[in-house]
């Protein structure tokens, strides 16, 4: 249901016509979601910060306090896009392969009047076993270039937080 909901949230905002989406993901409790889209002409990453950006997730992994400082810098350089943007990859910069979606645009694309370039989007599943028992999520991760600055916005989900269309 609430990949549906975010679905039509899009939809309904985008004025391209959508042919099928190929992958969402949106957690229960709503905070960031992804969603691919088969357009006529090209494939668009939409994403939303549910909540605002200063819910956006901007790291993934350890933290020290050393990277406090570069988190913040990297989070306000990343307020700049704005709680929704889309990204647009022609078909062929992007591929399927098995549980993996991967797309890559080295051309410039503006979110909110700020320019991005650069943008690299691939989605694969963590397996990670714990005494014995696995557990699947799918990883979102979206790398983007700012003003000569690389950033990521990465996000994870679990299994059942995202739905795929595989060909």
């Amino acid at each position: 249901m609430k990949a549906f909901l975010f679905f039509i949230i899009f939809i309904n905002t985008n004025n391209s016509f959508a042919l099928e989406t190929l992958m969402s993901c949106a957690t229960y409790h709503v905070t960031t979601s992804y969603a691919l889209i088969e357009t006529e002409k090209e494939i668009e990453l939409q994403v939303l910060h549910h909540h605002g950006t200063q819910f956006m997730p901007v790291h993934s992994g350890l933290i020290i306090k050393y990277d406090l400082d570069t988190i913040a810098k990297n989070s306000e350089a990343l307020e700049k896009l704005g709680a929704r943007y889309v990204f647009r990859f022609s078909k062929d910069e992007c591929q399927l392969t098995t549980e993996t979606w991967k797309c890559f645009s080295p051309n410039e694309q503006r979110q909110n009047e700020t320019p991005v370039s650069q943008i690299g989007f691939q989605t694969y599943v963590k397996r990670t076993i714990v005494k014995g028992r696995e557990y699947q999520n799918h990883v979102m991760d979206l790398s983007l270039n700012i003003n000569g600055q690389n950033y990521s916005i990465p996000m994870e989900y679990d299994i059942s937080d995202c739905r795929f269309k595989w060909n």
